[in-house]
């Protein structure tokens, strides 16, 4: 093969590598754009501790990420807020926040050397309703990636050496394929190494931040003002609550006063009496002879007079 042959196919090689290394970055970024880092799950141990649970990885040799969730309640959270914030270093970072004028929610990046003592200015500035840490052991998963990442870098060098050698078009592409499938491999699991030294290196707070509420005893003034204001208010649902019962009622008594009307106007047409006339009232018959007697006494008197 000639120079010019194997230059133009040390280009392309070259080329295509890069290409592979970028769309591999672009995948994973996306994969993670809510910002949560990889999550090693092989061979990890999540266990939920206390304050008193943090160990020096640098000493142990352990690959350990720690995460805390803190409640806050505080007689000023936009106060506090600020008073929090500036505790942070200049290389420590709010991942996320949610905040309005009586709570907040704040996703602190504070370096793991730091944690405890992050966690001990925040105790400072209100009063602590919850506090919990949590560590996740990922030394074996780390350890494996690393290992991977080893045998592909040996992968990587060998392939480089059989193009360097190669002696035909066809050896030389086949060779080419497979290098770029490793450099894939290896830029996949760089992206995660890194992931998990960050989570490492930085642990995550996630504190909620809750504004203090105090009930005060009501002043003679205020219950009286609620009494007024409550008679008020149980008088104007009578209103309202008798307005519904007329509206519910009307229609039945509308039909009935109808029904009423036509019955006593048949009933007095039948008794020859006309419909505003009033039915002679019925008269007793003991009051009858009584008045009959007082006539006949009433006219035997006068005969006797005459």
């Amino acid at each position: 093969m000639d120079k010019t042959k194997r230059s133009v196919l040390l280009i392309a090689l070259v080329l295509v590598s890069l290409i592979a290394i970028m769309l591999v970055y672009t995948g994973c970024a996306d994969g993670n754009s809510s910002g949560d880092a990889y999550n090693a799950t092989s061979g990890s141990n999540n266990t939920s501790v206390s304050t008193d649970v943090y160990q020096s990885s640098a000493i142990s040799n352990r690959k350990i990420i720690y995460k805390a969730y803190v409640s806050v309640y505080t007689d000023d959270v936009q106060k506090t807020i600020t008073t929090i914030n500036s505790k942070l270093q200049e290389d420590e970072w709010i991942d996320s926040q949610s905040i309005d004028k009586t709570s907040g929610n704040i996703v602190y990046r504070v370096k793991s050397s730091r944690l405890k003592t992050f966690l001990e200015e925040i105790k400072q500035q209100g009063s602590v309703g919850n506090i919990e840490v949590t560590s996740e052991d990922v030394t074996l998963n780390y350890h494996d990636i690393q290992a991977k990442l080893d045998s592909l870098y040996a992968l990587r060098t060998s392939y480089n050496n059989m193009i360097s050698t190669a002696t035909d078009t066809e050896e030389l592409l086949s060779i080419t394929k497979a290098l770029s499938e490793v450099e894939t491999e290896i830029a996949k699991y760089e992206y995660r190494k890194n992931n998990i030294d960050q989570q490492i290196e930085y642990s995550t707070i996630r504190v909620y931040f809750n504004q203090n509420y105090y009930e005060e005893d009501p002043t003679f003034a205020s219950e009286f003002t609620g009494a007024v204001s409550g008679s008020w208010e149980a008088f104007g649902r009578f209103l309202k609550g008798l307005l519904f019962v007329i509206i519910y009622v009307f229609p039945f008594a509308l039909v009935g006063g109808v029904i009423a009307v036509v019955i006593i106007y048949f009933v007095k047409k039948k008794k020859g009496l006309k419909f505003f006339e009033k039915a002679p009232k019925k008269v007793d018959k003991k009051q009858g002879q009584a008045k009959l007697l007082d006539k006949d006494n009433k006219a035997e008197e006068e005969k006797n007079k005459a």
